[in-house]
């Protein structure tokens, strides 16, 4: 797992992968302090209510002695439903611990140490 970055690190970390030319307008981190967003509010319940919906079909399917591909769509079901309990939690704060945000004069960067996310800083759509 990486590490978060710090102001020097992160900033070096976006100069590397600029454009000629290109000006670097601001650098910032996400807030590792805000974990639950405005859809947690329905997506938390639901996502409990679908997991214990699933946790009485396992329970019935393994004891019934169910078909092969019945037990393997379950299971998928069932790792869908722990990644949207718990799993997008640790994809999040892995995230704000490894992503940095930056603005240019041309692009809107996410950038870590694999990957570049980037934006045209003239798009009028959001």
């Amino acid at each position: 797992m990486g590490r978060a970055p710090g102001p020097d690190e992160a900033r070096s970390l976006v100069e590397s992968r600029l454009h000629d030319g290109e000006e670097l307008l601001w650098v910032g981190r996400s807030d590792p302090a805000r974990v639950f967003v405005d859809t947690d509010r329905w997506l938390i319940p639901l996502s409990v209510l679908f997991s214990a919906g699933l946790a009485v079909a396992d329970v019935a399917v393994f004891s019934s002695g169910a078909h092969p591909v019945t037990i393997v769509v379950l299971a998928a079901l069932s790792v869908s439903a722990a990644h949207a309990l718990v799993g997008r939690f640790l994809v999040k704060r892995h995230r704000k611990r490894t992503d940095v945000y930056a603005v240019t004069d041309h692009r809107v960067l996410v950038v870590n140490e694999r990957r570049v996310r980037e934006t045209s800083a003239s798009r009028t759509d959001w």
